[in-house]
This record gives C-alpha cells, sequence and structure tokens, in this order.
C-alpha cells in the first residue's frame, strides 16, 4: 500500500492545528440501572437518564480533551431531544450538522450493570430519531476542510441509515476525509442480524481507521476469522485496525507492522464509555499528529504508538466512572493520574 500524505491530497492541511473531527451517527439517552453522584453509581431502584450513543460519546471525548469535535445526527423534537442537545453544548461539541427530526423519538437504551461493572443492554428504538437523517443533511462542504470523518456501525442496522452513512463514507473518501469506523456491535438493533457480517465487512474496507473489540470480531467472523479479516483489510488499503479485548492488551496492525500495548489496573466502576473513550483519544492524537505534518496513512510503528498508548489510558480512566459523557477524561484530569 503506497503511503499517501493528506499534504499531497489537500495542500492547505497544515494551516490549522485544529483539525475537525466529525461524528456521525446515534445520539440517545442510556437509562443506567442506579444514580450518577459525582461520577460515581449509586445503588437504586430506578433508572438515570443520562446522554449517551457511541459517536456521541466519541465526540465528547475529543471536545473533552480540547479537539475541534462536531456531531452530526438527527435528535427527537421531545424533552429528551432537548437534553441531548445541551448535553453536547455543554460539553464542548459545535451541533451545527444536527437536525430534529420531526417524527422520531428519542431512542432509550436501558443499561444494567454487573458486579463487575460490565454492562447489559436492552434498547427501545423503534422509529428513532437518529435514524431519520439523509445525505443532504450534512453539507458536502464539510469535506472542504480537512477532517476526520468517525461513524459506528448502528448506523448499518436500517435500510435508510444504511444507505446514508455508505454515501457519506463515500463522500468524505473522494473529499480526501480520514474516515473511522468502530465496529460497537450491538445484535439486538439490527433488523436481521445475520446481515451485520457483510455489512460491516463491506464498508470497512473504506475506510482507513477501524477499532472494535476482540468479542465483537469473534461474533460476527468467528474465532478463526479474525485475523484473515483484519488483514484482508489492510489488504484493501485500511491504514490502521484496532482490537481492544476488555481489560487485555490493545493490539493494532498496519499494512507492514503491529504492535501490543498493555492496559493499566484500575477499579472498574461501569465500561459504558471505555470503547468510545478510547476512540476518542485515539483520534485526538490523530488529528494532532496529522495536523503536525505526519504522513497518513502511517508507516511507521514507532510514530503510531504514542497515540494507542493515549487512547489506552483514556479507556482505562473512563472505566472508573459511571456514565457515559460525565467519564470521559480532559487533558487536565489525565495529568492529575
Amino acid at each position: 500500500m503506497p503511503v499517501r500524505s493528506i499534504r499531497n491530497r489537500r495542500p492547505s492541511t497544515r494551516v490549522s492545528t485544529a483539525m475537525r473531527i466529525v461524528a456521525f451517527g446515534e445520539v440517545l439517552v442510556d437509562m443506567l440501572s442506579g444514580r450518577v453522584v459525582d461520577g460515581d453509581l449509586q445503588a437504586a431502584s430506578t433508572f438515570h437518564p443520562i446522554p449517551g450513543g457511541a459517536p456521541a460519546n466519541v465526540a465528547v471525548a475529543v471536545a473533552r480533551l480540547g479537539g475541534a469535535s462536531y456531531f452530526a445526527g438527527a435528535v427527537a423534537r421531545d424533552r429528551f431531544g432537548e437534553f441531548l442537545l445541551d448535553a453536547l453544548r455543554a460539553n464542548g461539541v459545535r451541533v451545527d450538522f444536527v437536525r430534529q427530526s420531526q417524527t422520531g423519538k428519542t431512542a432509550l437504551a436501558f443499561v444494567d450493570l454487573d458486579d463487575a461493572g460490565e454492562r447489559r443492554f436492552s434498547f427501545y428504538g423503534e422509529d428513532a430519531a437518529h435514524l431519520d437523517f439523509g445525505t443532504d443533511d450534512l453539507p458536502g462542504s464539510v469535506f472542504d476542510e480537512p477532517v476526520i470523518f468517525h461513524f459506528g456501525s448502528n448506523t448499518l442496522t436500517g435500510e435508510r441509515i444504511r444507505t446514508t452513512t455508505n454515501e457519506l463514507v463515500n463522500a468524505a473518501k473522494r473529499g480526501g476525509a480520514v474516515v473511522s469506523f468502530d465496529i460497537n456491535f450491538r445484535e439486538g438493533l439490527w433488523q436481521d442480524p445475520a446481515e451485520a457480517p457483510a455489512a460491516i465487512l463491506a464498508i470497512g474496507a473504506s475506510c482507513d481507521v477501524i477499532k472494535s473489540s476482540r468479542e465483537e470480531l469473534v461474533a460476527l467472523f468467528g474465532e478463526r476469522r479474525q485475523q484473515a479479516t483484519i488483514q484482508g483489510w489492510l489488504k484493501r488499503g485500511v491504514a490502521l485496525v484496532v482490537v481492544t479485548d476488555g481489560g487485555g492488551d490493545v493490539r493494532y496492525y498496519g499494512r507492514d507492522f503491529d504492535g501490543t500495548v498493555a492496559t493499566p489496573t484500575v477499579e472498574v466502576v461501569d465500561t459504558t464509555a471505555a470503547g468510545d473513550a478510547f476512540v476518542g483519544g485515539l483520534l485526538y492524537r490523530l488529528a494532532g499528529g496529522i495536523d503536525g505534518g505526519e504522513t497518513w496513512p502511517p508507516n511507521d510503528p514507532a510514530a503510531i504508538r504514542p497515540s494507542i498508548e493515549f487512547a489506552v489510558v483514556c479507556g482505562a480512566f473512563a472505566v472508573t466512572r459511571a456514565g457515559a459523557f460525565v467519564s470521559l477524561p480532559t487533558l487536565e484530569e489525565l495529568g492529575r493520574r
């Protein structure tokens, strides 16, 4: 795979030190079992609403670290929709590309936590507002400047939003954007889960960065097909594949390199936004590196490893707090650890 420099594809890459990250997809309400107080989960018999949704979490993670972060998606014209918009704004995320759905409702994800902080989801997303987003709702001009375009597989779960996702990925690639994909597979959101492996495999080949958990790769492609799937993406032009494994080592793969980063031992409170904190930290660091003149895709494992290490620290921080947005670290908080 030839090394392509963003400066060759778009001479203006170095004019800004704030490369934009646009996260597209779902923003919804996580109904968390218990009550979040100052980042801790207090036992309760009720569910407490908190803002969430994987792409929205990534947008907030980038913003809280100080990055130029935008969210693109649809919210409902209801009390929850206003709640989500207010939460995005309060955390420094630009909402220029958010539209209000005339018909959709705010999706709810009920989240139960076990004693180890691991999650169990129950989704209520029929006629969800975030599915009501068309290609024309994100102006093509968003790709006129250097940008990382990020999305997840939950916008592949319905026919219309899958079409929108594919068209936006194609537009991003034509515009020279770096395209980031977090698999974030949630079987319960798919109208037909049997369609998921082929849809995810296909769109992954159009991306530059893919993040998955080991568990997701096994669920989608089988234990024996993990490495073949990763190598297939790399051969088709993907620059970087990162595989997390809960509290285990993080593996990363490029066309001509691979490596492992150990995760620190921390006291786990809630794993809800750990993966999104990881992705946000990774994209924040990649955006800074590209703005600083590093070539893309990376061809030097020594150049990419610090970004993975930073992402690991962000993910580890997030599990020590309950909730989604509130668990995502700032640079100041990371510095105090």
